[in-house]
């Protein structure tokens, strides 16, 4: 009798010991899928980000007109790729690859400030007349000009003119960005076109440019790729 309970105390034993391993199981089961989604949906977000940011170009034009704050609200939640680190010929090569309908849009490297944002389109409304190479909206850039103004880096200035380009930099706010980014040569090139085509002095040229201004004139940590 007692040799029967001691093996039925046995088996007991085991299928406690079995039924206990389960529950281990099924914990590190529910850990590993758990990992498992939210790698996933971090990867998914990551794409989100990715494919609605300004880093790929968009074909709407905005919600409202240049300088309304309708359109003001809708450019700063965009962020414009800032390129740190390129060449003239990387940003020639980027700007080319953009369809003729998309928009460059969102400030560069930091935030946005209605005031400021409002006063560049109320003055830029002054050079309607070169609207094929100076953006009416320096926060919505069109592809064409984008293209047109880096293609104005090929230009070749005379000596005088020459000495009218290099003065610029001292005069402009950022001299032709505040980082050698896409907009720096596109700003370059538009300083070439302006003072090979259209006569400008190194003031005006520096005028523009500051108009033209991408980066965005709020304070705090500049959003730099």
């Amino acid at each position: 009798m007692n040799v029967r309970l001691y093996s039925l105390a046995r088996v007991a034993g085991k299928r406690r010991r079995r039924r206990s391993a389960f529950p281990s199981h099924r914990r590190r089961n529910v850990m590993i899928t758990s990992f498992v989604m939210l790698a996933v949906i971090g990867i998914g977000l990551l794409i989100a980000h990715s494919a609605g940011s300004s880093d790929n170009p968009t074909t709407k034009i905005g919600l409202a007109s240049p300088g309304s704050v309708e359109q003001f609200n809708y450019l700063s939640s965009q962020f414009a790729r800032c390129s740190w680190g390129w060449s003239a010929a990387d940003a020639t090569r980027w700007a080319t690859s953009l369809a003729d309908n998309t928009f460059v849009q969102g400030p560069c490297c930091n935030g946005m400030v209605l005031a400021d944002y409002q006063k560049q389109v109320s003055e830029l409304s002054n050079y309607t007349s070169l609207s094929s190479v100076v953006a009416q909206d320096p926060y919505n850039i069109p592809a064409p000009v984008l293209k047109a103004d880096l293609a104005g880096l090929n230009l070749t200035l005379t000596p005088s003119q020459q000495s009218v380009f290099n003065a610029v930099p001292a005069l402009s706010s950022e001299n032709w960005c505040c980082c050698q980014c896409w907009a720096w040569y596109q700003h370059q090139g538009l300083g070439k076109i302006l003072i090979a085509d259209y006569g400008y002095s190194a003031q005006e040229v520096a005028h523009v440019i500051d108009l033209e201004g991408c980066c965005g004139t709020a304070p705090g940590p500049m959003n730099m790729s």
